[in-house]
């Protein structure tokens, strides 16, 4: 568990601390990583990044609980994925894909597993992917999307619903296939 004296201990350089906290958010914060870049030398590398912007501003850094120093950790690591989508001119946040206008049926990705989910997740267009990790896992609101991808407000509504829209087609096919094995 993350604690007061493990972040103290941080700031003064200890190598052991932060071990423990690298041990301690590592599978998290690389799990979160993957959900943005599905290469996984990518997403390690820019965990990495990650750590290294945290250990740089741990000295200004107030410690107030364990969620909220995840919270600073998820946001360097979500910003080094951000960055790195961008610089690699990977972040397309407008697709060619063609999509039928239809209703999203949330009772369809609600009986879903979990592991089913994100590799549906993880095959989406990287804009749509990004826009629905950013929305619906991280909790972020389409303004703060929108500044993030330095896109508009619109265009992030219309990317989370293009990237549901392709979620439930992918799912639908998905339940039928299970349906044929049973």
């Amino acid at each position: 568990m993350l604690s007061l004296e493990i972040i103290n201990e941080a700031k003064k350089l200890c190598p052991r601390a932060e071990m423990k906290i690298f041990d301690l958010t590592y599978r998290v914060l690389l799990s979160i990583s993957m959900r943005y870049l599905r290469n996984e030398e990518d997403a390690k590398d820019c965990l990495m990044e990650a750590y290294v912007k945290f250990y740089a501003a741990l000295s200004k850094f107030q410690f107030l609980n364990e969620a909220a120093t995840m919270g600073f950790l998820k946001r360097c690591l979500i910003n080094e994925c951000l960055g790195h989508l961008r610089s690699n001119k990977s972040l397309n946040i407008f697709s060619n894909i063609k999509i039928e206008d239809s209703p999203i049926d949330n009772k369809a990705l609600d009986a879903l597993a979990i592991n089913d989910l994100l590799e549906i997740i993880s095959e989406l267009p990287v804009g749509y992917r990004t826009v629905f990790n950013l929305y619906e896992i991280e909790g972020f609101q389409h303004n703060e999307i929108a500044d993030l991808l330095r896109i508009s407000v619109g265009t992030s509504k219309s990317q989370l619903y293009k990237a549901k829209q392709l979620l439930q087609r992918a799912v639908a096919q998905k339940q039928n296939y299970y349906a044929k094995q049973g």
